[in-house]
C-alpha cells in the first residue's frame, strides 16, 4: 500500500489501527488539530496540524502527503463530510473509509444481534442522527467518482482514552474512581442487559484490515469484539482488573424518568444503556475468517485505568453528583422497605 492519513487522533480506536500499518511499513499522515499527546507515536507518523473542516487544509494534506487511503475517523457532523468528499473530488485517493457508529442503525435495535442488512430504527440522538447522514452525504458524493468508500462502523469500543457509563456522560472515568472509594455503582434494571463490550484495539485493527482489503470496497461492515456481557459483567470487569470488589445498586429506569430531573434526560440512559446492545460482526469474520481478538474486556478496562491514572484522571477525589444522592436515598428507602416488610 501507499500511504495511509489518518483524519483525526491518534486516538481511542484509531492508535492500532496505526500501529498496524507503521508495522506493515507503511506510510501513515495524521491531520489532527490537537497539540499534545500522540499517545507515543511522535517521530514514527508524519503530523499535520490543521481543520479538517477547512477544505484548504485538507488540499494542502492531500498535495504534501499523497495518500491512496484516506480513513475518516472524526466526520461528525454532516457539513464535514461534504467537506470531505469535495477534497477528495479535487484531489482524489483510491479508497475513503468513513468511521461511523452502530448507533445508525437505531436503538432499540430491531433484530439481536443486529446485522448489517436487517431493518434499520430511526437513531435516538443527534450524534447518530448525524453519523447516519454523512453516510449517505458520502455514499453520493463518491458515487460518480474513482474513489471507493467503505462504511466502517464501530461498536463500543473501550480503550485509553474512553470508556462508557450507565448514567454520566464523563467518558467513564468515575466507574474507576468509585470502585476506588468503595462506592457504590448505578447500573440500570437488573443488571442483565447486553453489552456487547469490545476493545479500541481490537476494533482499530480490525478497521486497518478492511483498509487494506480491496475486497471491501464499496461495503460496510460492523466492528465490535465477538462475545457478548451484561451490564453488571462489565461493571465487575473494572473491578477486578482493580483488584478490588464492587457494590452495584440496580434501580429500575421507570423509577429514575420518574424523578423528572434534567439529569436524568440529559444522561445516557435513553441513548445507550437502558437498551440491550449486541451487533453481529459475522459479515467481518467471513471476510477475515483469520482474525483473532487479541484484548478481552478486562484487557480494555486495563488499557483505560493504566492510561488515566497517568494522565492524572483519578488525582482528584470526586465531587459528589446527581448520582450519588440518588443511590443514597435509594440504598435508604430499601433497607427501610426491607425491615417494614420484615416480619
Amino acid at each position: 500500500m501507499k500511504n495511509v492519513l489518518i483524519l483525526g487522533g491518534p486516538g481511542n480506536i484509531s492508535e492500532s489501527t496505526i500501529r498496524y500499518f507503521l508495522e506493515k511499513k507503511v506510510p501513515v499522515g495524521v491531520l489532527t488539530h490537537a497539540t499534545t499527546d500522540l499517545l507515543g507515536l511522535d517521530g514514527k507518523i508524519s503530523v499535520f496540524r490543521g481543520d479538517r473542516n477547512d477544505i484548504e487544509d485538507l488540499m494542502r494534506v492531500y498535495r504534501e502527503f499523497d495518500p491512496e487511503v484516506i480513513i475518516d475517523f472524526c466526520c461528525f457532523e454532516p457539513f464535514q463530510a461534504k467537506v470531505a468528499v469535495e477534497a477528495v473530488k479535487q484531489m482524489h485517493c483510491a479508497r475513503y473509509i468513513f468511521v461511523s457508529t452502530v448507533d445508525v442503525y437505531g436503538y432499540p435495535l430491531n433484530r439481536l444481534p443486529m446485522r448489517e442488512s436487517d431493518p434499520w430504527g430511526e437513531p435516538n440522538c443527534l450524534y447518530a442522527k448525524n453519523k447516519k447522514e454523512c453516510e449517505q452525504i458520502f455514499k453520493e458524493g463518491f458515487a460518480d467518482t474513482s474513489t471507493s468508500l467503505t462504511i466502517a462502523r464501530p461498536a463500543y469500543s473501550m480503550g485509553k482514552t474512553f470508556a462508557l457509563s450507565a448514567f454520566e456522560r464523563n467518558r467513564g472515568k468515575h466507574i474507576v474512581a468509585r470502585i476506588r472509594e468503595g462506592k457504590p455503582v448505578y447500573v440500570p434494571g437488573d443488571g442483565n442487559a447486553l453489552l456487547q463490550t469490545g476493545s479500541a484495539y481490537n476494533t482499530g485493527l480490525m478497521i486497518a484490515r478492511i483498509a487494506e482489503n480491496d475486497n471491501c470496497k464499496d461495503k460496510d461492515y460492523t466492528c465490535g469484539h465477538d462475545r457478548l456481557n451484561t451490564q453488571d459483567e462489565y461493571i465487575k470487569a473494572f473491578a477486578n482488573v482493580l483488584g478490588m470488589p464492587v457494590k452495584i445498586v440496580h434501580i429500575p429506569t421507570d423509577f429514575m424518568y420518574s424523578l423528572e430531573r434534567k439529569e436524568v434526560e440529559d444522561s445516557i440512559l435513553k441513548d445507550l444503556s437502558i437498551h440491550n446492545i449486541y451487533f453481529s460482526v459475522d459479515k467481518f469474520k467471513q471476510e477475515f475468517p483469520d482474525f483473532v481478538w487479541e484484548y478481552s474486556m478486562e484487557d480494555a478496562a486495563r488499557a483505560f485505568i493504566e492510561h488515566q491514572d497517568k494522565i492524572g484522571t483519578f488525582d482528584k477525589p470526586l465531587e459528589e453528583q446527581f448520582e450519588d444522592k440518588v443511590l443514597e436515598k435509594w440504598e435508604k428507602a430499601m433497607e427501610a422497605l426491607r425491615q417494614e416488610i420484615d416480619f
